[in-house]
């Protein structure tokens, strides 16, 4: 799995929300992490538990520290930064598609989107065999 490159910083800007718990309620918040993918830069925001984001700036901090020592930025010119992997670009993209057009509930549902499609496509043949009775052409 890819690890993110830099920006694990916890944007706990204002998108919290309350997910039941065995214990209780736990808090969400946005993470930001950016990723290199094909020499572009990909930003992903995450709703990942407070405890969770809390490691993550430790974490980037650590990083930070040891990046401001001259013995640390020798070290990070000489490491390669890790990169996103296809399979996950192609998981973020899906994600962003199915939410966008609207069809991310249908998909959860089972088959319920294969079958307003097939549904739609009977329809239209059915109408199809209307004209032709229409025009006089059976079909």
């Amino acid at each position: 799995a890819a690890t993110a490159t830099a920006t694990a910083t916890a944007a706990v800007a204002g998108s919290t929300g309350s997910t039941p718990g065995m214990a209780g309620t736990r808090t969400k918040v946005a993470v930001e992490k950016t990723y290199d993918f094909a020499g572009e830069r990909v930003t992903v925001v995450e709703q990942v538990d407070q405890e969770q984001a809390r490691k993550m700036q430790e974490k980037s901090k650590k990083e930070a520290e040891r990046n401001g020592s001259a013995v640390g930025q020798i070290l990070g010119l000489m490491t390669k930064k890790k990169a996103m992997g296809t399979l996950d670009k192609s998981r973020l993209d899906w994600n962003a598609y199915t939410e966008a057009e609207g069809i991310k509930e249908d998909l959860k549902q089972g088959h319920g989107y294969l079958e307003q499609v097939e549904f739609l496509q009977r329809v239209d043949e059915r109408q199809h065999e209307q004209e032709l009775r229409a025009r006089g052409l059976q079909p």
